[in-house]
């Protein structure tokens, strides 16, 4: 009987704790609201979930490739940024229509044709386009939604497509990726062998080289209502379109060339030399046709200059670099370049462009009126990297530089303000 009672009172006893636990932990949380700040977390992140299961879990670690809903606020990027580890064909940046503030960058990949967009406040980014076009070598961008690719197919034939994105609403995410699942690229192909295509508004121009020479012709973005403003005897020209009536034609340059510069009015079909009898001339314009940089060759190097078309002069740039590793800013006084940290002796801009000779660039902004130069970002002490810019383009404000890595063709973004 002793036992009996022993166990009895036992299990009476075990029951009570139980009780009285369970009426502890349901005081506790009224007095707390079960939401009160000394036991918030106890409710709202468990190992386990609540006492007996469905508590709340931790999420803070899981679905990481999400952004948080003030993604944008609290990730700090680099100042310098690398937007792309793949190589890309082309890039083209514009402003956010939903908030005025970001600036968007959309870019081909060269391998596959997939186009991407990314931004200014994140390190995400997401695919628009995964139909595949492989092996492309340049593509034009005229709008965030429309561009030229161009490639070569099997029999060496240089093909040109002009291509349009047909956007849809965002449909779906995975991996936190938003992925527009209908998105097309649709367009069709312009003729073949195009040497050259530029953007002219609302138009495309471009060069076809025959027999005769060189035949420019001005059409609409699809190819259509062609018409022939330009015809020359010149063969090797390479094209800028500075503003509105006017080609600027440059041959093509060699350290065993003299080139020339070449002014070409649409309107008037008039044509003039600007510069000539330069060996190794490469061009860069102002958007207001006035003022232009260009680089000479010398004796295994290449000097920097800058020639006022108004007064005729010409003045030599204390630092050395090449023209198109320059960007114009809106007021052409000011641009910004890739300035090689040294230059080998070679045959330049030859062994440049063939890829025997490659430049390690720092970033300069340059005040062509008052000649001052300012030094932004040592490229190789601030990101360990080692940069041959080419392709630089600066977003609408201004706020931002983009171009292009020669050694790899990855895409690269510089914060200037």
């Amino acid at each position: 009987m002793n036992i009996q009672k022993t166990i009895k009172y036992l299990i009476v006893g075990l029951v009570i704790i139980v009780f009285g636990f369970l009426a502890f932990y349901l005081y506790i949380n009224t007095q707390t609201g079960g939401n009160g700040e000394d036991f918030a977390d106890s409710e709202k992140i468990t190992i386990f979930g609540g006492l007996f299961g469905g508590g709340k879990t931790d999420t803070t670690n899981i679905n990481n490739n999400i952004p948080a809903p003030d993604d944008k606020k609290i990730e700090e990027l680099p100042k310098l940024r690398k937007i792309s580890n793949s190589p890309v064909a082309g890039f083209f940046s514009f402003q956010n229509e939903k908030n005025k503030e970001e600036i968007l960058i959309r870019y081909i990949e060269k391998a596959t044709g997939h186009i991407y967009e990314a931004n200014d406040f994140s390190s995400s980014k997401k695919r628009i386009s995964n139909t595949t076009i492989p092996k492309i070598q340049e593509a034009l961008w005229l709008d965030k939604s429309s561009f030229v690719i161009r490639y070569l197919d099997d029999f060496d034939n240089i093909k040109t497509f002009f291509a349009q994105i047909n956007e849809t609403e965002e449909t779906s995410k995975t991996d936190g990726k938003t992925i527009n699942e209908e998105e097309k690229i649709e367009g069709v192909f312009l003729q073949n062998d195009i040497q050259q295509v530029v953007k002219a508004g609302d138009q495309i121009f471009y060069l076809i080289k025959n027999t005769e020479g060189s035949r420019g012709i001005l059409s609409d973005t699809n190819g259509e209502k062609k018409i022939e403003i330009f015809n020359s005897p010149l063969t090797e020209l390479l094209v800028q379109r500075p503003k509105k009536g006017l080609l600027a034609f440059t041959t093509k340059p060699s350290v065993f060339a003299s080139g020339y510069l070449y002014f070409f009015d649409t309107k008037t079909e008039e044509m003039r030399k600007i510069l000539g009898l330069k060996k190794g001339l490469t061009t860069s314009i102002s958007s207001d046709g006035e003022k232009i940089l260009f680089s000479e060759s010398t004796d295994s190097s290449f000097t920097l200059n800058l020639y006022n078309i108004e007064d005729n002069s010409s003045e030599k740039i204390v630092l050395a670099t090449l023209p198109e590793k320059c960007v114009w800013a809106e007021n052409n006084q000011i641009v910004y370049c890739g300035v090689p940290t040294k230059i080998a002796k070679g045959e330049y801009p030859d062994e440049w462009y063939q890829g025997v000779i490659s430049f390690t660039d720092d970033i300069w902004k340059i005040d062509l009126e008052n000649q001052i130069a300012e030094i932004l970002v040592s490229v190789k002490e601030l990101e360990g990297a080692q940069i041959d810019l080419i392709k630089p383009a600066l977003s609408h404000n201004e706020r931002f530089l983009f171009f292009v890595n020669k050694k790899d063709s990855s895409l690269w973004s510089l914060e200037l303000k």
